[in-house]
């Protein structure tokens, strides 16, 4: 299996984890296109509230050998793209040790530019508190 196969597998298992943990219809994009000026950018998963469209967070989804300096980097733009530092940026990546309660590892962009991972088993809690904020 070639890695661009392998991210297209990564991108299906993440939209199929985030329905099956209860995201509803409309919440989350897959490649959304983001225009700057004439160019079009097309991150993997936009996060949005469904009841008013408010952006939350912007995903990639990679394997495990991806470019990390690369991926900082696109999420940066994506991320100043939409909306600013009011955007969470996140990569998701296989889990080190895949079980269906943590299929993935979860690493934040921070502020400074460097990624922070996140114990991927709280990243129901932390979106559902996005989604239903006011």
């Amino acid at each position: 299996m070639n890695e661009k196969e392998f991210n297209s597998k990564l991108e299906a298992d993440f939209s199929a984890y985030l329905k099956k943990i209860g995201y509803p219809d409309g919440s989350f994009i897959f490649e959304p296109a983001i225009r700057v000026g004439e160019k079009i950018y097309r991150p993997d998963f936009l996060i949005i509230d469904p009841n008013n469209n408010e952006r939350l967070a912007v995903f990639e989804v990679k394997g495990k050998n991806c470019n990390i300096e690369s991926v900082k980097e696109k999420l940066n733009f994506y991320r100043n793209a939409i909306g600013g530092a009011s955007i969470s940026a996140f990569l998701a990546t296989p889990s080190d040790v895949y079980s269906d309660q943590n299929p993935f590892n979860l690493f934040k962009l921070k502020d400074d530019g460097e990624f922070d991972k996140i114990d991927f088993r709280l990243f129901p809690s932390f979106f559902r508190c996005l989604l239903i904020k006011t």
